[in-house]
């Protein structure tokens, strides 16, 4: 049985018979890959090259790089999101709670919706052996250790996913294959691994597929734009434009007074836009006539009232300095920051030099942080992590033009609390330990920084979420226990 044939074998329905399918394309998988792996040695590819015809190398090298930038966005959009469910939603704690078999039917399911997201999608499945039930259900951690290449990769580029049989099985057929017709297979396999970590996502936080436009809708935006021919073609091309403009604005819409975006508000929403702030430049949206006056009188989850800033620039403190939630932010009379300010202690002496002590004292504490723990306590396993997703996503927040100088996180779905220390001097304090925080985790960088942010976090958090608890904040990011 050849890996390359295996989408060709006939299999049971999947979307009647889903169990039997799915044991079908593993079973299939595991003895041509069994058969590989125990030849590979010896293994050599004869026969004639398979090459494209020369008219149709400059099509199919464009519909790789249309290809490319599919999986680009797809996996952005997925790294994104995943980031912040483990940093405000306790993604990792709640898969490790469930059950070996609860995590194997999610599984089964982001497969299944991988495989059925278009035409010839089940095939791609043939390129990627790790994708058992099993494999990635029965343990946490494996799972995990697939969705954290994935995590931990960079936006600006496409993140593969190691696999040393399947590269090698790539390189033999690279002496009769077109090199096109390689790179496809490794984007095929990208793709698909993508794909389910995606879809896993979605079913396991109940959450609708609206993302995958990126196949459907952003490369067929891409394909009209250089195959114009008439105007049916035309009129289809400004079709697909008006909805990829209207999906997009869908996701930086959102109300200022209640905080929901646009994808949540009744389709016959028209915003109301602020016209004492859009004359400055200040894009201040609202859901409702009556919202904007709700939120005129309370401005409620807002620490900046809306009526005091309407129209009025405000340096360093424009609303707008976040591009996610609806901001919340540090102001509040000098009177109260001054107070605040005092509370924080004075830090008599400079950190020490790292010491056997110190270090122990670091070691110790970093390990906390791969105690994940499940609110039922049905599974003894937990998830470790090399880096950790919640400082992963601190460090997200504070990328930007204007970024606040920390976070609190607050659990979803709540806003998180930008946090700027106004005092110079304990800014510049703060900064430095914050940096020498984030290289080596030093206990004593990090509990500096909880000594000055902890008078704000009292002060504003409660505003927000009353279970609020700084300390844990810091122990996810830095595995430091306070």
């Amino acid at each position: 049985m050849e890996i390359i044939d295996l989408d060709k074998t006939i299999r049971p329905n999947r979307h009647r018979e889903r169990n039997i399918w799915n044991a079908s394309w593993e079973k299939d998988i595991k003895k041509a890959y069994d058969i590989a792996e125990n030849q590979l040695p010896h293994l050599t590819m004869v026969g004639k090259p398979e090459h494209f015809p020369k008219q149709m190398n400059g099509t199919i090298d464009i519909y790789l790089e249309r290809y490319k930038t599919d999986i680009l966005n797809l996996q952005i959009e997925s790294r994104r999101k995943t980031i912040t469910r483990l940093a405000t939603d306790d993604f990792a704690e709640k898969w490790t709670g469930l059950l070996p078999r609860e995590r194997q039917q999610h599984i089964l399911e982001a497969i299944y919706t991988a495989s059925s997201a278009g035409v010839d999608f089940e095939a791609r499945r043939k390129w990627c052996p790790e994708l058992t039930v099993k494999g990635l259900g029965e343990k946490p951690q494996s799972f995990f250790d697939l969705l954290m290449v994935l995590v931990l990769g960079d936006d600006g580029e496409i993140t593969h996913f190691p696999n040393p049989l399947v590269e090698s099985l790539w390189s033999l057929l690279g002496s009769r294959a077109d090199p096109l017709l390689i790179a496809q297979m490794k984007l095929d396999r990208t793709f698909f691994i993508t794909m389910v970590l995606w879809r896993l996502y979605l079913a396991f936080h109940n959450l609708p597929d609206e993302l995958y436009r990126f196949e459907e809708i952003g490369s067929a935006d891409k394909q009209l734009r250089s195959t114009l021919l008439n105007d049916k073609e035309r009129k289809t091309y400004e079709q697909v434009r008006r909805k990829l403009k209207a999906a997009e604005a869908g996701e930086r819409n959102r109300c200022w007074g209640c905080g929901k975006p646009e994808a949540l508000l009744p389709s016959e929403t028209v915003f109301q836009v602020c016209g004492g702030c859009r004359k400055i430049n200040r894009k201040i949206l609202y859901c409702s006539r009556e919202c904007q006056k709700e939120d005129w009188k309370t401005s409620k989850g807002h620490f900046l009232r809306h009526k005091d800033i309407c129209g009025k620039p405000i340096p360093e403190r424009d609303p707008q300095y976040m591009d996610v939630d609806p901001p919340q932010y540090l102001s509040e009379s000098n009177a109260v920051l001054k107070e605040l300010l005092e509370k924080v202690p004075i830090n008599i002496a400079a950190e020490p030099q790292t010491t056997k002590e110190n270090r122990e004292i670091q070691s110790a504490a970093n390990s906390n942080i791969r105690k994940a723990k499940s609110g039922t306590q049905v599974s003894r396993d937990t998830v470790k992590f090399k880096t950790s997703p919640s400082l992963l996503y601190q460090k997200r927040l504070l990328k930007g033009n204007d970024p606040p100088d920390y976070n609190l996180v607050m659990q979803h779905p709540e806003s998180d609390l930008g946090i700027r220390i106004p005092d110079p001097r304990l800014r510049v304090e703060f900064l430095r330990a914050r940096a020498q925080a984030m290289s080596d985790n030093s206990v004593m960088a990090v509990r500096r920084m909880y000594q000055i942010l902890q008078p704000f976090a009292e002060h504003f958090a409660p505003k927000i979420s009353s279970t609020y608890d700084l300390k844990k904040q810091l122990k996810k990011e830095y595995g430091v226990d306070l």
